[in-house]
């Protein structure tokens, strides 16, 4: 049997802030941005391009990220690459996409951060790293299970 993996992990800064739309039928949350991930130096010490992966979040977690991401903010996402096409004046355009089920805002920026956003969600994390992790109902978009026996 074959098995396949598609999981993506990126560390990069919010090139913009998130852009936040709601879908007409369903009034279900999404966000977008764009992470700028550096890509250190070469043995001669020239930077090396940097990449600029595009990501879209869905539901709850979109709600957390118009509240709580901002341009310049350095952000852990995980999720999975989607590549999807469409017609441009007859010409087929495909692009690539990360579809984030994680999001961790790794440092403060402004005020948005500081008041974790209006999902009541915890923000917590070892202020020597500057890393927030929040509840992971909140980054998966699930409600949790109280039928679970453990």
């Amino acid at each position: 049997m074959a098995y396949s993996i598609n999981q993506v992990q990126l560390l990069g800064r919010l090139t913009r802030d998130p852009e936040v739309s709601y879908t007409a039928k369903t009034q279900r949350c999404c966000a977008r941005f764009t992470l700028a991930i550096d890509n250190g130096k070469t043995a001669q010490g020239e930077d090396r391009p940097a990449d600029f992966p595009s990501v879209v979040i869905w539901g709850k977690l979109a709600e957390y990220a118009d509240k709580s991401l901002e341009k310049g903010q350095r952000c852990f996402v995980s999720g999975s690459l989607k590549t999807r096409s469409y017609d441009k004046n007859g010409v087929k355009v495909w692009y690539t996409e990360v579809v984030a089920n994680v999001v961790i805002p790794m440092e403060k920026v402004g005020t948005a951060v500081q008041q974790g956003g209006s999902t009541g969600a915890q923000i917590t994390g070892n202020p020597d790293f500057g890393a927030r992790q929040m509840e992971m109902d909140v980054y998966s978009g699930l409600e949790p299970d109280d039928d679970i026996p453990f």
